[in-house]
Parts: structure tokens; C-alpha cells; sequence
């Protein structure tokens, strides 16, 4: 018998790096980028097509008359996608005006518009306010209200909307008033 040890195995040669196709790792990133851009907001919100409330009214200020005039009160949700609402409602903001008739020559407007809604589990929510300076005239305002505003759950809402202005007329003492919109009905449907 001999008292050899047995001889050991040469380590086999490690195998050499992976070459990885630069091409194919670029079309990869090209197609992951906006595959994420377009994917995170139907995931964020859970869905491709958002309710979102739209109140529309008009407001004329006038010189003379301390509080603002208010017409057209109206609440409505509508349909939009999750690309129209995060990236053309959400950066816009929720205030929107128009100024459809509006002079300074016989004076200026100061405004201040603040809503709040009760939603349907009787939460109230209380937005901050859109201040406006311009001339006194008419003009037309749109609000949007989504998720983000708390406008997620089925149900009615009912919202109020409060203008405060302060009408400085080109000659005469400075004017101010207010005015509500009280009640502004809309319904969410069941999705």
C-alpha cells in the first residue's frame, strides 16, 4: 500500500465576464423610461379614467356696489383620463378665470375666491383661496376638484364657494363686500 495522498483536481478556469450587448441595454431603457412615466399615474390613482368635479360661475364687480354679483353657479363631475388630469388639470390648478369683460378706468378689483366641500361621509374640506387683481368687470372662474382634492369616494358633495372684494374706484372711498354660492351639488358615480 502506498501512502500517497491522491491527487488533487487542477480549479477549474473561472469563466470569463458576461459581454452584455450595449444595444439591447439602451432599447431596454429606452422602452423602461417611459413605460414608468406612462404607468405611475394609473397606478397612483388605481385607474385610467378619473371623475373629477368642475364648478363654473361668473362674478361682476362694479363700482358702487360693495359686494360682488355672482351667476351661473354650477356643479358637474366629469370623465378624465389619468394623463389629462395629472399632467393638464393638476399643474394648472384647481382655480382657473377668465376675464370676459374687465376695464380699470373706473377702477381696480381685489379678489379673493375660497371653497369648501362636504363630502359624502360628512368630512369638510376647506381649499386654499385664489386671490385675482385686476379691473372691475365679468369674469368667468372654474374650479376643478380630484382625487387630490379629496374628491375620491361615490356620493354627493356639496360645495360652497365664498368671494371677498374690495373695489377701489378710480375717484370715491374704497368698497368691500362678499358673496356665497351656497350649495353646489355634484355626485360621484360608483366606478
Amino acid at each position: 500500500m502506498s501512502s500517497r495522498k491522491p491527487k488533487s483536481k487542477p480549479a477549474p478556469n473561472p469563466k470569463p465576464p458576461r459581454k452584455y450587448n450595449k444595444k439591447a441595454i439602451i432599447g431596454l431603457i429606452i422602452i423602461a423610461i417611459p413605460s414608468v412615466i406612462l404607468l405611475a399615474p394609473a397606478l397612483y390613482y388605481g385607474a385610467f379614467t378619473l371623475h373629477v368635479a368642475k364648478i363654473v360661475f361668473s362674478e361682476t364687480t362694479t363700482v358702487g356696489e360693495p359686494n360682488p354679483f355672482t351667476s351661473g353657479g354650477l356643479g358637474r363631475v366629469e370623465p378624465h383620463s389619468v394623463y389629462d388630469y395629472s399632467f393638464s388639470i393638476e399643474p394648472g390648478g384647481i382655480f382657473r378665470t377668465n376675464e370676459t369683460s374687465v376695464s380699470t378706468t373706473q377702477g381696480t378689483t381685489s379678489l379673493t375666491i375660497k371653497i369648501s366641500i362636504t363630502t359624502p361621509s360628512a368630512q369638510k374640506l376647506v381649499f386654499g383661496s385664489s386671490s385675482i387683481t385686476g379691473g372691475v368687470g365679468v369674469r368667468s372662474h372654474t374650479i376643478y376638484l380630484g382625487p387630490n382634492e379629496g374628491v375620491r369616494d361615490p356620493g354627493l358633495y356639496v360645495a360652497t364657494v365664498t368671494i371677498t372684494s374690495t373695489v377701489s374706484p378710480a375717484s370715491g372711498p374704497t368698497q368691500s363686500g362678499s358673496a356665497t354660492i351656497p350649495n353646489l351639488f355634484f355626485q360621484l358615480p360608483v366606478s
